[in-house]
């Protein structure tokens, strides 16, 4: 009897053990974006997994679906709000159709430089967000990174005024639109996966979008002069269902944050990757334009003139959000 004993409890501990590791196997945190293969976002991504499986002994297993798998976008952050994906990384636009107040982020000409926009996200912008994000049961974890816009077109593109006999292209975001308001532009919406071919065949022929994106997709090849006008820029952020977030212990939660790589090692490597394509569409013969002191002042006092028109138009806790928002940029502008 005691032998038996024994093997009755060698098999149940064995089928324990193995109900344990198959349990484990099964936490899976899926991420998404839209992010390609090779970019830094997706080397984030990847160093995020690996980082969060060691330290929680294989108990959680990333499963990544960059490159829009798992669809656009708004599709992704439908779906992270619901809890079927556990994580997204997408841009300030994308995040505006879930949180509109985070469209004021690209508010045109907010910041001066690429100074103030760090000194801005590092320092003062979490706690005023959060709120807003937990609302729509998500949880901030990080800041992600796209780079300022600028604009392009078929010809040097120095003056506002240049655009008015042009077909501009522009997007859903709040922002944008509040931008070309501002210039006096009745812009054509053209969904950006429609953009080449729009390019291609007249129905547009300048717009505005982040240098990464226009090289990369080869918009220059249509509309091949970049002018560095640095109208608005988008970081763009890393969020977590928050459900999923309130589920995990404290340990694991502390576990989580510490894997996310260091969100300034992404910044550097999505700046560098965005001066090394602008010079290989300067080798490729693209046209790339510095704007004056002068011609920047236009811009800037001309695009930038109705942010107070872009708060009204969000609404809800925009109003709010923005004075924090120029408080902080203020602050950090001293």
């Amino acid at each position: 009897m005691k032998l038996k004993t024994k093997l009755m409890n060698g098999i149940a501990g064995a089928v324990l053990a193995v109900t344990a590791v198959a349990a484990q196997a099964e936490t899976e945190l899926r991420w998404a974006s839209s992010a390609p293969a090779g970019t830094p976002w997706v080397k984030h991504s990847e160093a995020f997994a690996e980082a969060f499986k060691e330290a929680t002994g294989g108990e959680y297993n990333v499963a990544l679906f960059n490159g829009s798998q798992l669809g656009t976008e708004v599709d992704v952050l439908k779906q992270v709000t619901r809890g079927r994906i556990a994580i997204g990384a997408v841009s300030t636009p994308g995040m505006a159709t879930q949180v509109p107040e985070v469209s004021l982020l690209s508010a045109p000409y907010l910041f001066n430089s690429i100074e103030e926009v760090d000194c801005v996200y590092d320092n003062h912008l979490t706690d005023a967000l959060n709120p807003l994000f937990e609302a729509r049961n998500l949880k901030l974890l990080q800041w992600n990174e796209l780079g300022f816009a600028n604009m392009f077109g078929p010809e040097k593109i120095t003056s506002p005024d240049q655009l008015g006999d042009m077909k501009v292209r522009v997007n859903v975001s709040p922002a944008a639109k509040n931008f070309y308001d501002a210039l006096g532009i009745n812009g054509i919406y053209i969904p950006f996966s429609e953009m080449t071919s729009a390019l291609q065949t007249g129905l547009i022929e300048a717009g505005s979008m982040q240098n990464i994106l226009y090289v990369a997709m080869g918009f220059g090849k249509a509309a091949p002069h970049l002018t560095l006008t640095n109208h608005s820029h988008d970081s763009g952020m890393i969020v977590m269902n928050l459900d999923a977030w309130k589920k995990m212990s404290a340990e694991d939660q502390a576990k989580l944050m510490a894997a996310l790589p260091d969100q300034n090692g992404l910044r550097t490597g999505v700046r560098g990757m965005d001066a090394y394509l602008v010079g290989e569409f300067k080798k490729a013969g693209g046209q790339v334009y510095e704007l004056t002191e002068e011609e920047k002042t236009v811009w800037r006092d001309l695009g930038g003139s109705k942010h107070a028109e872009l708060v009204s138009e969000i609404g809800g806790g925009a109003e709010a959000f923005w004075a924090d928002l120029t408080k902080a940029v203020a602050e950090c502008r001293k």
